[in-house]
Formats: C-alpha cells, sequence, structure tokens
C-alpha cells in the first residue's frame, strides 16, 4: 500500500515517505494519555478574622478580631496592653491588677454585635480594640466619648 492508497494528500516521491510512514498514518496519542495533571484548588478566600473578648476575674474588657485563638492570646500577653490595663480605672481600680489571669475567649454573639456596632461609629479610627467596660476615665469626662475608642476621643 502506498501514500496515495492510504489517503494521503502528498504528492512528492513516495519512496522516500514509504520507509518513515510505511504508508499508514500513525496513530496520535491523546495529549492526556501519560500525562499527570495536578490541579490546584482556587484559594478560597480567608474567613473574616473571628471576635474574641479578653476577660479579667470573669470581667469581660475588651473585643478584638483576630484569625485564630492563638493570636488573640498573644494579645494579652502584650506588655504594652499590660501597662494600659494596670493604668486604666474602673470604680477607681485598676482594670488589672498585675496578678489575675488574662484569659481571652471566643465573643458571644451579643458581645459581638457590639464590637461591631462600635467599629461602625468609629469607623475613622483605625484601632482594633473595643472597650466593653465604661472606665472611669470615660465616666469623668464631660464630653461623650466614642463607644469604644481606644485612647477615648474627645
Amino acid at each position: 500500500m502506498n501514500l496515495n492508497q492510504a489517503g494521503s494528500s502528498y504528492k512528492g516521491d513516495e519512496a522516500a515517505c514509504a520507509g518513515r510512514d510505511a504508508g499508514f498514518a500513525r496513530p496520535r496519542r491523546p495529549a492526556e494519555e501519560g500525562v499527570i495533571r495536578m490541579t490546584i484548588p482556587a484559594k478560597a478566600e480567608a474567613p473574616p478574622p473571628t471576635v474574641f473578648v479578653l476577660e479579667i476575674d470573669g470581667q469581660p474588657i475588651l473585643a478584638f478580631r483576630a484569625a485564630t485563638i492563638r493570636q488573640a492570646r498573644e494579645l494579652g500577653k502584650e506588655d504594652w496592653l499590660q501597662d494600659d490595663l494596670k493604668r486604666m480605672m474602673i470604680g477607681h481600680r485598676p482594670l488589672w491588677n498585675g496578678k489575675s489571669p488574662i484569659r481571652v475567649r471566643r465573643a458571644k454573639p451579643e458581645e459581638e454585635v457590639y464590637y461591631v456596632d462600635a467599629k461602625t461609629e468609629n469607623a475613622a479610627g483605625d484601632s482594633p480594640l473595643v472597650f466593653l467596660v465604661r472606665r472611669d476615665d470615660q465616666a469623668d469626662a464631660g464630653s461623650p466619648v466614642t463607644r469604644g475608642s481606644f485612647p477615648p476621643r474627645r
């Protein structure tokens, strides 16, 4: 059988091509045969950070967002926050005595709503902390204080 009989449209030297194609069209392997396809799932958007609450002696003190509980617990260990909690007063006593354990937990639904409302009300501020207690510095101020602002804005 020659190339013309196999249906080839080649009109040149049949002898030169006969050895190469032997007069038959070679079967083609599908492109996928022998190829391993790896699909990488599209990155799903990370869920929004969770609202957590910092507690001292069972009293919810402030709410904030964090990606994980581990990250949230790190905030309670920050020196700058601990120093501020010792200086801030509630009922003429420091928010934190320096000895009580500082605990972190997920916010209850009503605390999360309060946090979101305070952040919306204080949209111009970039502070991620919202106090859940009325501090003495807020109660003594003659002018209104924006709810949840840190430090309080007048």
